[in-house]
């Protein structure tokens, strides 16, 4: 038998299904952090409502029978005992209610995407449902109410910040100690948030908590999370000779520096993509999971091929099929080409956790990028469409833009080429194909098979 002053709570729900079970415990024990006390909870169904009683006690697991038999003796469930039709208070809207089904095959998520005549990523699909599976596990059951409180929504977001991290697959992962940071928290609460705006709008709520929080967290301002390129840091990386011994990793990073675009739209790229006679790179997909999926903004584009790239790409470009491949037959990971930038900047003097600190990525080729092209004074316009930053001026008047972009093409190819001075781009040229004299074909194709070198 518990003392009254360990029941610590009873709050009433609507029960969704028959239960195998009238009392059950929910195996969700934890340390208080106030007192050291271990937490609980039980479940107990009423046989007469479609509601149960979710009780917190002070107490282990095995206590959950003790815990609801004195519930019932202190009075604490006397709602459970009306019958069908007396008035009852039950706190039914908890937030798994609002989200659980709205990023599901057939939910509101969907349905909107159908109807704005938009194809339904599964992949992204699957990341949102990932990222609400884990926040339904966590919090489900808990009133849409208590979000409101500010002093919740604190503890919300430092939660989140510190156990977050949702399908991340550990050998993979090089953050796994890391919290988020507030860019990831930011995007997860608007997975939250989407969901409640649509019942906002059918009247079911009147607030959206998760909306509140963004509000919470420090402004985007400063916040670095892909860091850009200096300029000297290009070219020190690409000048040093001993870090670099296989040429495709060369080549992607040159590349990625030279053409702006993402990682997963570069590996996706085949030979049919590149037309080195108008000297212009055809972006038409991703490549993500091991299959092809629609660019970022859903569109294709043109991005200018200047002279560096003819050349890097000239002996990937003798095989078919994809390009940043030995064989030709399926590209390799962006495993490959974030190990060969990380040994990079190390080498350069720019350690692991200076690269994590500041936020040099992958990513960081393509802001370096498009600072070079504003420097050398490509127009707005002009980066919008090479780059596939979609914009609303942009999407409207694209047609228009695009001639504009063709006729601009042989002066794009002559500026993109001054990003680094010439001779940096002949040095660049000779360290390569040593690459390609040091490494024969037959030996990438090997290392791509086998996963080593004869």
């Amino acid at each position: 038998m518990l003392n009254e002053n360990d029941i610590v709570s009873v709050r009433l729900f609507r029960a969704d299904k028959k239960p195998g079970r009238l009392v059950r415990s929910t195996c969700r024990s934890r340390i208080r952090k106030s007192d050291g006390k271990t937490i609980s909870e039980a479940e107990v169904f009423s046989n007469e409502m479609p509601i149960k009683a979710i009780i917190t006690f002070v107490g282990k697991d095995d206590k959950y029978e003790e815990a609801v038999l004195s519930s019932f003796i202190y009075g604490k469930l006397n709602p459970l005992l009306k019958r069908e039709g007396e008035s009852i208070e039950v706190d039914i809207l908890t937030l798994k209610d609002v989200v659980e089904d709205f990023y599901s095959l057939d939910g509101e998520y969907v349905k909107r995407l159908l109807l704005k005549e938009r194809k339904v990523d599964e992949k992204e699909l699957q990341a949102k449902r990932n990222v609400v599976s884990r926040i339904v596990e966590q919090y489900g059951n808990i009133p849409i109410e208590t979000f409101y409180s500010q002093e919740f929504q604190i503890k919300f977001l430092e939660d989140l910040r510190k156990n977050g991290r949702v399908g991340k697959r550990k050998e993979f992962s090089q953050y796994k100690e890391k919290e988020l940071s507030n860019k990831t928290v930011r995007n997860i609460l608007t997975i939250l948030a989407t969901p409640f705006t649509f019942a906002i709008e059918r009247g079911a709520i009147d607030r959206n908590p998760f909306k509140e929080m963004s509000t919470l967290l420090p402004d985007n301002t400063g916040e670095n999370t892909y860091a850009s390129f200096t300029t000297d840091i290009v070219k020190k990386m690409f000048l040093s000779i001993d870090v670099w011994i296989d040429p495709i990793n060369y080549a992607m990073l040159v590349f990625l520096a030279f053409s702006g675009l993402r990682i997963d739209e570069a590996i996706a790229l085949r030979r049919e993509d590149i037309d080195l006679e108008k000297r212009i790179i055809y972006v038409k997909t991703s490549y993500k999971g091991g299959e092809h999926t629609e660019t970022k903004t859903y569109s294709e584009r043109w991005v200018p091929l200047p002279d560096i790239l003819v050349f890097i790409l000239t002996p990937l470009l003798e095989k078919p099929g994809y390009i940043f491949s030995a064989s030709g037959r399926k590209p390799y990971t962006r495993i490959k080409y974030s190990r060969a930038l990380t040994d990079a900047l190390i080498y350069i003097g720019i350690s692991k956790k200076e690269q994590q600190t500041v936020g040099y990525v992958l990513h960081s080729f393509r802001h370096w990028y498009v600072s070079s092209c504003a420097s050398k004074g490509i127009s707005d316009i002009n980066i919008s469409l090479i780059t596939g930053h979609d914009t609303k001026k942009v999407s409207t008047m694209n047609k228009r833009y695009t001639t504009q972009l063709i006729e601009a093409f042989p002066g794009l190819v002559r500026r993109v080429d001054s990003f680094l001075p010439p001779e940096t781009i002949s040095a660049m040229k000779i360290i390569y194909n040593n690459l390609w004299s040091c490494t024969s074909l037959r030996e990438l194709i090997s290392f791509e098979r086998n996963g080593k070198k004869k």
